[in-house]
């Protein structure tokens, strides 16, 4: 009797102890499963790392670019110039290709193509152009993730081109006033997607690069040679754009 009451009481508990558990149904789609708790009337998704598969995936997006750098000038001769022209927010609008594999559930790495744009300023006797590309291997971590929403950091390094020249009357006609060099990059991103559909993310992205500068030489037209020594060039990017995963 006394075993026959014992068994009913634990069955009693088993059963309270059921009605209250977190159940969870339905099949996995992208790492996220449902999951319901009785005693909140509540139902939510949440990443199931047990059931994260790797995943490549492409991406591309618009970019505002804010440079800050000095642009030093010197002469063989002694004809008279600006010493430096100092740029704070040096602006142009870019772009950026990347291609990457999402190999665990909060790390991915990729391969990044950004187009700076070009930045022009006019002076009185010459116009000096910009432009910069930058080839980087970044890694990102997911730091947060919602049901749809999740932020991410990165680091990257790779290599950049750096192409400027020199138009105007201080130069000789037919001077080589155009140069491209390669140099080192280093970035840190910063940015949030919102899954749109299934594989489509759609982000924001804010990044800090640093492209190492150079000097260039361009003969002017009394035969003197107009010299320029561009400093790193340190980059604020604001980004809009879209990822897919296949």
């Amino acid at each position: 009797m006394k075993t026959t009451k014992f068994l009913i009481a634990a069955l009693a508990v088993m059963v309270a102890g059921a009605a209250n558990a977190s159940y969870t149904y339905g099949s996995a789609d992208g790492g996220t499963i449902s999951v319901y708790e009785p005693w909140q009337s509540n139902t939510y998704s949440r990443r199931d790392s047990s059931r994260f598969s790797d995943k490549f995936y492409i991406g591309a997006r618009l970019d505002l670019n804010l440079a800050a750098f000095e642009n030093k000038y010197s002469l063989a001769g002694g004809t008279e110039v600006p010493a430096s022209d100092s740029y704070g927010t040096a602006m142009h609008l870019g772009f950026d290709l990347s291609a990457g594999w999402q190999f665990a559930r909060k790390w991915r790495t990729e391969i990044n193509y950004a187009y700076t744009g070009v930045f022009s300023d006019k002076d009185t006797e010459y116009t000096f152009d910009m432009s910069a590309q930058h080839l980087t291997l970044n890694g990102i971590y997911t730091i947060r993730e919602w049901s749809t929403t999740s932020l991410y950091a990165g680091l990257g390094a790779g290599v950049g081109l750096l192409r400027t020249s020199f138009s105007g009357t201080l130069f000789a006609p037919g001077a080589e006033s155009d140069k491209t060099t390669i140099g080192l990059v280093g970035q840190f991103m910063l940015g949030v997607e919102e899954k749109l559909m299934d594989n489509l993310y759609l982000g924001i992205n804010y990044k800090l690069s640093y492209l190492t500068g150079r000097k260039q030489g361009v003969e002017m037209f009394d035969g003197d040679t107009f010299e320029s020594d561009i400093s790193g060039i340190l980059t604020n990017t604001f980004g809009l754009g879209m990822r897919y995963e296949f």
